[in-house]
């Protein structure tokens, strides 16, 4: 635990840097719901999906699932959640369970083909849970400056 004398004791941080540190406890290993599943499994998964009976969502960019619990409580069967970041995924599937799938988005040759693999034909809303630009990593100011002038746009203040 950090105390107020050793926070007055330190030097004053740029301003670029958070005002207050960051600390990781240790990992916190989450159990899946009983209707989480492994994408390696295909007969399971495959019966699972066609047993779906609700209307059905992906959610992309998952996090810690908060649209994918909107959905849920609004009726919907959440089929897979993605991510990048695998903690993102593991808090996923212990909050919300069906599937999951870590790995790069963007990448082409990993995420595509893997709903058809599973058997999910259709699915309706695909849910984005894009950081909010002014508290990602990216930040507003790099999007700005990286984005727009590379796409011909002019910002409108």
């Amino acid at each position: 635990m950090v105390t107020a004398a050793q926070i007055e004791s330190e030097p004053p941080r740029p301003l670029r840097q958070y005002a207050v540190g960051l600390y990781r406890c240790a990992k916190l290993q989450l159990a899946p719901l009983r209707n989480a599943l492994h994408p390696g499994d295909l007969p399971a998964v495959r019966r699972w999906v066609g047993a779906a009976r609700r209307q059905t969502a992906i959610d992309l960019l998952c996090g810690a699932s908060g649209l994918s619990l909107d959905l849920l409580q609004s009726g919907f069967t959440i089929l897979v959640g993605a991510d990048i970041d695998a903690a993102s995924v593991e808090t996923h599937t212990a909050s919300v369970g069906g599937l999951g799938y870590v790995g790069d988005l963007s990448d082409t040759d990993g995420f595509l083909g893997e709903p058809q693999e599973w058997g999910i034909r259709t699915v309706g809303p695909v849910a984005d849970g894009t950081a909010c630009q002014p508290f990602s990593r990216l930040g507003r100011s790099k999007i700005r400056h990286s984005v727009l002038p590379t796409r011909g746009l002019q910002e409108r203040v």
